[in-house]
């Protein structure tokens, strides 16, 4: 009779101290990981080309549209006005059908771009975050630590001044007291007087490798009144020099130009009504 035993069978010595395979490094396969050339998946080039090869004979006739319309300086008679109107009608019948051609093309590369760029935000959202996150706290407290660095410096600096100060001071009343000639006394006592401050020695930072701050001032706008009063005083004053602070609005001014035409009376702004040429189509 043969036993067959309910439990699994011992493994050899060899294998019975065999550690579990390591978990992949997630790091190491994405350095590890092959990128495609864009080139391999879009052929820009041979697309480029392409649009070259069928719109050739549009371009040349382009070319010819384009300078018998500069060609023509002024109109000043009825048959250079007639001439200029069939051209405006060539000329843009013909940018349509180039446009017809090339922008299907030009769509969908917007489309591919678009979708690349709200592709490559979504995939990079959280290292933005993270990053946005944590430039401003490490750029506080390295600010506070040269801060606190700088007015260390200075207090050892001007410790050190004045314990020279008191050495020079000694070194003059002594001088005095010895018998030495007025001038050297007086000398030792104004070299005591203007003394700078001596040097000292810096110390790092930041203990992260490479990290460190630099100055970015900007200003802030808290009441705008206050800065056009202001520069309207210097200007008052014959001081040009925050005109550039002042910036007109083209938007509203445009729109009120359209509102009240000749009409408009705001110094330093004048109305000017730009005809533009229109054409409807015929059917």
């Amino acid at each position: 009779m043969v036993t067959i035993p309910l439990t699994d069978p011992p493994l050899p010595p060899d294998l019975d101290t065999v550690d579990d395979p390591p978990a992949p490094d997630p790091a190491a396969a994405v350095t590890a990981e092959l990128v495609p050339e864009p080139t391999m998946l879009i052929p820009t080039s041979a697309i480029l080309q392409r649009m070259e090869g069928i719109t050739a004979a549009d371009r040349a006739r382009a070319v010819v549209l384009g300078q018998q319309a500069l060609a023509i300086r002024a109109i000043t008679d009825d048959a250079t006005e007639i001439v200029a109107g069939e051209l405006i009608d060539q000329l843009a019948e013909h940018q349509e059908h180039i446009g017809r051609k090339v922008r299907p093309f030009a769509d969908l590369a917007f489309r591919l771009h678009r979708g690349l760029t709200g592709f490559l935000g979504s995939a990079t959202q959280e290292l933005t975050d993270g990053l946005a996150h944590l430039r401003p706290l490490l750029a506080k407290r390295l600010k506070a630590k040269k801060d606190a660095e700088e007015q260390r410096q200075r207090e050892e600096r001007e410790k050190a001044r004045k314990a020279e100060q008191e050495r020079l001071m000694a070194e003059a009343t002594h001088a005095e007291a010895v018998g030495e000639a007025p001038e050297v006394v007086r000398q030792i006592r104004q070299e005591a007087e203007t003394l700078p401050a001596p040097p000292v020695a810096t110390r790092p930072i930041s203990a992260v490798s490479g990290a460190s701050t630099r100055d970015n001032w900007k200003a802030e706008l808290i009441d705008k009144r206050q800065v056009v009063v202001h520069v309207a005083e210097r200007l008052r004053a014959g001081d040009d020099s925050l005109l550039n602070l002042l910036d007109v609005s083209t938007t509203t001014a445009n729109q009120l130009a359209r509102a009240q035409k000749s009409t408009m009376k705001i110094p330093g702004l004048r109305a000017v009504n730009d005809v533009t040429f229109t054409k409807r189509r015929s059917a």
